[in-house]
């Protein structure tokens, strides 16, 4: 690999010497820029074809350093924004106003930014796909982080986890898009698109299989390494580098690009759009009242709500409302708040040995922890651990309490309790709490299936529920459910990897319902 980043920036200064900077005889390397005096530091740039349209751009001209600068449309200069960098960008994303993750393109590293412009290093980045990281974007739409590598020769795509910093590869590099070096996701999903600087043109590549196809001629020669990104309003900016560095405008339909405006400088490697003047967030209260749910000793009780918001929105901001939970001694009992595979402990075994929880409201920004209150902690409580990894996380889905007692000798019920759940989405959000007026379960989806499916099922009431696979034999495969749940509809995948094919079947048992469907595994 290290020869490999050697290689090509000697391409640089080969094409330095030879007065073929802009040439592609050879391909151009996707690397550092050509060394110049005065170099242009990194900027961090806000313009668009909106004059309210803002992003973050680094225009560099070395490998190890660079400042950021704040500017305005169609200007492309500006003024410096915190302090400067020690590292290569590569590649800017945004995952919301407040939050951006960085590919460190000589390092292979990844690092986070807030709006300040305030970098975090991560750390390393393992699974490079070809050898070389040149492209990364986050889809709002299902919540991954897309990345892309490029051998020059060949380019393929894959997903990212950014705790891990481990990369997934999608499908098999493209020959067809030889030398990728963007990648860009609209707010609504779709295809990743890719500026390739080897045959000049766009390329967009499948999700779900990596296949590349071509969109069409970029009508410019994009020679080094450079970047591009969806704002909200579906514009796709190009931070290029043509006949030097430019911001552009691509056509996602014809592949052509075109030129808002020209940066001083040497080269603009990395872009990051920002929403034009987020609006306020706005909350919804997800309540679950007349619960009634048990607390009983030395076990643990879930409920759960459904939220449904609209496409592209994220959490800003979460607080919980116990409006009432009956105990007789509160020092037992941890609660807990779990969305998808995130879950933090809010209340830990506080209160000693009084009773209730009454209108008790955990927030962040409250004044007062929650193990310095007294029973019945009625009021504004700082949680027991923060709430905010649920920030930035997609809200559709289930948002569950899961309350445990840890102790004999006393127990108590569940009553009443909501999340509160402020969001920002892109145009706007309709949330919506989905709930049947009966009992179903429809027909999986897809079936046949290989290796997994989606079983969907609706309570017009909330009460325990249980959801089994079983083989041909009657025996019990796996079960996916198997808690006491509010009212609403709920999708569930059953993965079937390991398993053989054949017929399976899924029954739903509630204290009021009983159904069961049948299913086909095909390997």
């Amino acid at each position: 690999m290290k020869f490999l980043k050697l290689f090509f920036s000697l391409l640089f200064v080969a094409a330095l010497f030879s007065g073929k900077l802009f040439s592609q005889d050879l391909p151009p390397s996707f690397g550092p820029a050509p060394l110049m005096d005065n170099p242009v530091q990194n900027s961090e740039v806000f313009f668009g074809a909106n004059p309210l349209s803002r992003a973050i751009v680094c225009i560099s001209s070395s490998t190890s350093a660079g400042q950021k600068q704040k500017h305005t449309l169609a200007v492309c200069t500006g003024t410096n924004l915190g302090a400067p960098i020690t590292y290569f960008p590569g590649a800017y994303t945004r995952v919301n106003p407040n939050l951006y993750y960085i590919i460190d393109q000589i390092g292979l590293r990844l690092l986070r930014m807030d709006s300040l412009g305030t970098e975090t290093l991560m750390g390393s980045i393992t699974g490079t796909p070809l050898g070389n990281l040149l492209g990364l974007t986050y889809n709002a739409a299902n919540g991954q982080m897309y990345i892309i590598g490029s051998s020059l020769s060949q380019s393929q795509i894959g997903t990212i986890d950014t705790t891990t910093r481990v990369i997934t590869v999608i499908g098999s590099p493209q020959a067809l898009c030889a030398g990728g070096i963007t990648a860009s996701i609209a707010p609504q999903g779709g295809s990743l698109f890719s500026v390739d600087i080897v045959a000049n043109n766009l390329y967009k590549f499948n999700l779900a299989t990596g296949v590349a196809t071509m969109v069409g001629p970029l009508g410019q020669d994009p020679n080094f390494g450079q970047d591009a990104q969806f704002d909200y309003d579906g514009i796709l900016y190009w931070a290029a580098y043509t006949t030097g560095p430019q911001l552009r405008t691509i056509d996602t339909t014809t592949g052509g690009g075109t030129l808002i405006c020209a940066f001083t400088g040497t080269q603009a490697t990395a872009i990051a759009t920002i929403p034009n003047a987020p609006p306020p967030p706005v909350s919804i209260n997800a309540c679950r009242n007349n619960v009634h749910a048990p607390i009983l000793d030395n076990q643990t009780t879930r409920d759960s709500v459904v939220v449904a918001l609209g496409s592209a929105c994220t959490v800003t901001d979460v607080n919980v409302r116990i409006d009432l939970v009956t105990h007789t001694f509160d020092s037992d009992l941890t609660f807990y708040l779990q969305h998808g595979t995130t879950g933090v402990k809010i209340i830990n075994r506080v209160g000693g040995g009084g009773d209730n929880f009454v209108n008790t409201v955990l927030d962040d920004a409250g004044t007062t922890p929650i193990a310095s209150g007294v029973a019945p902690f009625t009021g504004t409580f700082i949680p027991s651990n923060p709430l905010t990894p649920f920030n930035a996380a997609l809200t559709d889905g289930v948002w569950r309490l899961v309350i445990t007692d840890t102790a004999l000798a006393d127990s108590g019920f569940l009553e009443s309790w909501c999340v509160v759940v402020a969001y920002t989405c892109p145009v706007g959000g309709i949330h919506t709490i989905e709930i049947p007026n009966h009992y179903m379960l429809e027909q999986n989806y897809p079936n046949p299936f290989n290796p997994s499916t989606t079983i969907k099922f609706g309570m017009p009431k909330a009460e325990n529920v249980k959801l089994v696979v079983y083989d041909m034999l009657g025996r019990e495969v796996s079960t996916l459910v198997n808690e006491f749940r509010g009212a609403g509809t709920y999708e569930v995948k059953f993965d079937a990897s390991n398993y053989s094919s054949g017929i399976y079947f899924y029954t739903i048992t509630t204290p009021n319902f009983t159904s069961t469907k049948k299913m086909l595994l095909v390997k």
